[in-house]
C-alpha cells in the first residue's frame, strides 16, 4: 500500500510554486497593458493629434450651432404665441 503521508511534505512546495507562477504571469500581464497602452498614445503623430483635435473642435461646434438654433426657434415660438395671446 502506498504511503500518501510521504507526499503530503512536497504539498506546500508545490502550492507555493504555484502561488508564485501566477503572481509573476499577473505582474507581467499589468505591465505588459501599461506599457502597450503607452505606446498606442505615442503612436499618433503630431499631425494625427491635430487632424483629431481639429475633428473634437468641429464637433463641439455644430452641436453648439444646432443648440443655439434650437433655442432662437424656441424663442420665435414664444414670442408669436405671446402676440397670438395679445390679440
Amino acid at each position: 500500500m502506498i504511503n500518501l503521508f510521504v507526499y503530503t511534505d512536497f504539498v506546500p512546495i508545490i502550492l507555493a510554486i504555484i502561488l508564485l507562477v501566477t503572481l509573476v504571469f499577473g505582474i507581467v500581464s499589468i505591465l505588459w497593458i501599461l506599457v502597450s497602452d503607452n505606446r498606442a498614445k505615442k503612436a499618433l503623430t503630431s499631425r494625427e493629434r491635430i487632424i483629431w483635435l481639429e475633428y473634437q473642435l468641429s464637433l463641439f461646434e455644430s452641436e453648439k450651432r444646432e443648440f443655439l438654433f434650437d433655442k432662437e426657434i424656441d424663442a420665435i415660438e414664444v414670442v408669436t404665441t405671446s402676440q397670438e395671446v395679445i390679440n
